[in-house]
């Protein structure tokens, strides 16, 4: 319910074709109305979709298209002709990809104030390289998983403390079995 509450609350959710094609996500607010904070009402709209598609590979039937609400598609000059949602924009940014800082400064310019971002351990580590990211969110459940499990952010180039990315805590708290612990990037690593 949390991360409902959290998409409920943001102007747009932003995630990678990655996750699109793994999880085929609706990347709503599924909230219930008993859940609702009494400051929302019933038909509270959606946030806006944003996924970064370098190429053009959304499916057509990709399940956060048939949702309410609008999904735009961020794509590089390759893959602009293959654009299948709402709002396709061309942003091409190094090596093919799409320019984090062109996306945000977009999404800023059609009033995105406040933007979750739901990824993948690669495109969480290039948000978190970029020097883009305002606050980190994190669901700790407590398990712990071997070396060959999907990490939930994938830097294999920082493999000494002396080259560790730190935050500070911003919030600690327990939801249900959950531990979210919301942190802040420090200035310096």
């Amino acid at each position: 319910r949390d991360l409902h509450r959290l998409r409920l609350e943001s102007c747009a959710v932003l995630t990678g074709i990655g996750t699109v094609l793994a999880d085929n996500p609706r990347m709503t607010s599924r909230l219930e109305e008993r859940d609702l904070p009494s400051n929302y009402f019933r038909n509270q709209r959606q946030p806006v979709r944003v996924v970064l598609d370098s190429r053009g590979k959304l499916p057509v039937d990709a399940a956060l298209l048939d949702q309410p609400g609008e999904t735009w598609q961020f794509l590089s000059d390759a893959g602009v002709e293959n654009g299948s949602a709402q709002r396709s924009v061309s942003l091409p940014g190094p090596d093919g990809g799409i320019d984090l800082s062109s996306a945000l400064a977009y999404l800023g310019e059609n009033g995105i104030n406040n933007l979750l971002v739901e990824a993948g351990g690669n495109f969480a580590a290039s948000f978190i390289k970029s020097g883009l990211l305002v606050e980190l969110i994190v669901y700790q459940y407590p398990v712990i998983m071997g070396a060959s499990a999907r990490a939930m952010v994938n830097l294999p180039d920082i493999l000494k403390m002396s080259e560790k990315i730190k935050f500070e805590y911003q919030d600690l708290r327990k939801i249900g079995r959950d531990l979210k612990l919301s942190l802040i990037p420090t200035a310096t690593h």
